[in-house]
């Protein structure tokens, strides 16, 4: 059922009243016959009827009832305001990718205040919600060392004028950095000028209390090193130990897939195996994919996620090799979407910014040296002349 103005209310309790008054100064005459002439004229003279400073008694006593309804009209208007303030609505989320510089964010609101109401809309920052960092400032606002978001608090972010249906406002900036960081979050209120706050509901709400949870996807990408443990040369049957590290720890609900590529000059899938080191404090949120190829895959996930430890053991295959060794090449897949690259669309590398190589640390060689063949000799027991073979 619609609410009616009460604006009109009080328009009619007036015409009302102007109506009582008026019946009361000024009643209706009696009807225009001898009987009803002589009635009034015996009423009058008798005193049995009112006399017209009785009337404005009764009048003055009707009105001064009426007084507390008189001055509770401006807060009325204020309610009507007020309810027709539920009409507009903010967005309930807005993701906000990271600029490359510093740049005002756009804010789309709904809804039309109707009756001739106009709302004046600021932002406000909600304290201890969200991990990104943001600063409430008076007169212009440009974003310093260490700031996500500034908003100006001494203007309207945007005016809703009657009749129009949405509303975007630009009074806010979205701050550039070059740290790779988790996606962050923060929320913003929506007060305006109306009195008296409505508290609503988001997606259909008084703007006095619509907030909007705002997410920033950061652009700068998590870079991958790759690193040996330990030099030199090895030998068949020896394992080769190697960490691939990411620039940040993860979060929950983030992942990095990391390609590598394991080959050399007649290196096969046969002359290695790779795996996970085992032991205490290794490998948190490390798991290993299509480890029996010569592009495996490592995957960080989750909270914690930052270094993988692993060992590539060469095969013992009992079989010489042209010079008496191989060289491996350990190395991180390349950057972008070509073959084996960290861009590729089948990882599932969800964090902002995605993940880049290392422009130097993104590969290794180690020499595997041939098992020397063991010589047994076996003494014979057949007597030996001396001087004979």
């Amino acid at each position: 059922m619609a609410r009616r103005h009460p604006l009109r209310v009080g328009f009619r309790a007036f015409q009302h009243i102007r109506k009582v008054a008026s019946s009361y100064l000024h009643p209706p005459p009696p009807p225009c016959n001898s009987n009803s002439l002589r009635l009034n004229s015996a009423s009058e003279s008798s005193g049995s009827g009112k006399s017209l400073i009785s009337r404005h008694r009764e009048l003055f006593r009707f009105i001064s009832g009426l007084w507390p309804a008189l001055l509770c009209l401006p807060l009325l208007t204020g309610l009507a305001d007020e309810a027709t303030a539920q009409n507009l609505s903010a967005p309930a989320t807005q993701v906000v990718a990271e600029p490359a510089t510093d740049s005002p964010v756009s804010v789309t609101f709904t809804g039309d205040p109707g009756n001739g109401n106009s709302e004046h809309i600021s932002p406000q920052i909600v304290d201890n919600v969200g991990t990104a960092s943001g600063r409430s400032r008076a007169g212009s606002i440009s974003c310093q060392a260490g700031d996500d978001f500034v908003i100006n608090i001494n203007v309207h972010y945007v005016d809703v004028d009657e009749g129009q249906t949405t509303h975007t406002g630009n009074g806010f900036i979205a701050c550039a950095d070059t740290v790779d960081e988790p996606d962050e979050t923060f929320t913003l209120r929506w007060p305006s000028v109306i009195a008296n706050p409505y508290d609503g509901t988001a997606g259909n709400c008084s703007i006095h209390t619509c907030t909007t949870a705002f997410t920033i996807t950061d652009d700068d990408p998590t870079v991958v090193s790759l690193a040996r443990v330990g030099s030199g040369a090895v030998s068949e049957g020896d394992k080769i130990e190697f960490t691939v590290t990411l620039g940040r720890a993860l979060i929950a609900g983030e992942i990095i897939d990391v390609p590598l590529s394991i080959g050399g000059t007649g290196v096969t899938t046969g002359d290695w195996s790779l795996a996970t080191k085992s032991g205490m404090s290794l490998n948190t949120g490390i798991t290993l994919r299509d480890a029996g190829t010569s592009t495996p895959k490592v995957r960080f996930s989750g909270a914690g996620a930052r270094t993988a430890t692993l060992e590539l053991t060469a095969t013992a295959d009992g079989t010489a090799e042209g010079g008496g060794s191989e060289i491996f090449t350990i190395a991180l897949g390349p950057d972008g979407t070509g073959t084996n690259g960290f861009d590729v669309t089948s990882l599932g590398t969800n964090v902002g910014g995605g993940a880049d190589p290392h422009s130097t640390a993104n590969t290794f060689n180690v020499t595997v040296n041939d098992l020397l063949p063991e010589i047994t000799i076996t003494a014979g027991t057949s007597p030996v002349t001396e001087g004979t073979a």
